[in-house]
């Protein structure tokens, strides 16, 4: 069992309720808060009866009315690096290089003030380093400046004698793990997931639109999630026929989102390929453990509670929640079916609505379950006479 408490600024936490004479209750106060003065309010039912959040149950018939009709090739996974666009194939001998690897940037690991991505943002107090960042060891590129934390951010300017017409601009980056590129303040590309060496990513329109003559920013954000860790970014220009998507990228069909079951020993469970390629989990201590990313950027249920900035996670950050809002292949969900996919991300992505669910249990584990079923209702049944028994009294 883990405990804390977090707080806000100018918020007193006070230990009455617990640790006060059972015999008192707390003082009376003037002033009540609004809460206190509207009384208690029943819950609005969520679609049905109160139920503990099933993905299979809630999630998975959603998918299956409107994704799998290409969404069912199990030989194929969700990239790592999520909803970036395709990497693409290019020979850095027949580009142009406009931004170097293993430049200098100027970068900080603890989470700058906002609007840290905009070309005139003073990152003066920041420190000077060569790419790349990371830990001795991790593959990917040349560990220069050692970064050992969960996050760093870099900024430096290139610059351009003019836009280019003919040519493509490329993120040309290797990074461990999720990454986000801005140039002139507008997102430029993203990838989650690592990959072990340099690969290419197209500018998006709007960073390209951004590009001008003369000075520009790029900005970087790299969060590490597990194992080793890295990034550096440069910037290419190619000709359009030189950089191309991987030949072998324009699948038929796409990674599975089936209800198909693959079962893991370690937690006891049938995993769906689905619920698998969302919370596109890694090997750790010898079972599977899913991961914030680009598509499903869910809180880790076992994260390190640390103050979280507005919406900076959860569904409204979620790049499966915008790609189904501006309508992902003619797709069109109803406000019951977007609630319910946004409440699944905002509960941590639970995968069982109950222990009994998707379970792969021996019999003996299933026996000791049952066991400790019936003398949970036992108990239950007992605190519910002595709560009866109470308030009784305390009627008379």
């Amino acid at each position: 069992m883990r405990s804390w408490s977090t707080l806000q600024p100018g918020e007193t936490l006070s230990c009455v309720g617990c640790h006060e004479s059972k015999h008192a209750a707390p003082g009376h106060y003037a002033s009540l808060t609004q809460a206190q003065r509207s009384g208690p309010e029943k819950l609005k039912p969520f679609y049905g009866p109160p139920r503990g959040f099933s993905f299979i149950r809630e999630v998975q018939p959603i998918l299956d009315r409107h994704c799998i009709g290409c969404h069912k090739d199990r030989t194929k996974k969700l990239a790592s690096h999520g909803l970036a666009e395709d990497y693409v194939e290019l020979d850095p001998s027949r580009a142009q290089t406009v931004l170097a690897p293993e430049m200098q940037w100027r970068y900080v690991v603890d989470r700058p003030g906002d609007g840290w991505e905009k070309a005139d943002y003073d990152d003066g107090s920041w420190k000077v380093g060569q790419a790349g960042f990371g830990t001795a060891g991790t593959r990917g590129g040349a560990i220069n400046t050692n970064w050992a934390g969960r996050d760093i951010w870099l900024r430096r300017t290139f610059e351009l004698a003019e836009v280019p017409q003919t040519r493509k601009l490329l993120l040309w980056l290797a990074h461990d793990e999720d990454v986000k590129v801005f140039i002139n303040g507008v997102l430029a590309g993203q990838a989650s997931g690592h990959i072990t060496a340099f690969k290419g990513i197209m500018l998006s329109q709007d960073a390209a639109d951004a590009l001008k003559a003369g000075e520009n920013s790029i900005a970087v954000h790299c969060r590490h999630g597990a194992g080793g860790q890295f990034i550096d970014v440069a910037l290419m220009a190619a000709e359009a026929s030189d950089a191309s998507p991987p030949s072998d990228s324009a699948p038929e069909t796409a990674f599975s989102l089936l209800g198909e079951q693959t079962p893991e020993k370690a937690s006891g469970r049938a995993w769906s390929d689905s619920y698998l390629a969302l919370t596109q989990p890694r090997p750790l201590g010898g079972y599977l453990s899913g991961r914030p990313n680009s598509v499903v950027n869910c809180i880790s249920a076992e994260s390190v509670p640390t103050m979280l900035p507005p919406y900076s996670a959860g569904a409204a950050k979620s790049g499966l929640i915008t790609m189904l809002e501006e309508g992902h292949n003619d797709v069109k969900l109803s406000r019951e079916e977007m609630d319910k996919i946004a409440c699944w991300i905002d509960l941590l992505v639970p995968y069982c609505g109950d222990y009994l669910e998707a379970n792969i249990w021996t019999e003996d584990e299933r026996e000791k379950y049952d066991y400790y079923l019936k003398k949970r209702h036992r108990m239950e049944t007992f605190e519910a006479e002595n709560i009866a028994n109470l308030i009784g009294e305390e009627g008379v």
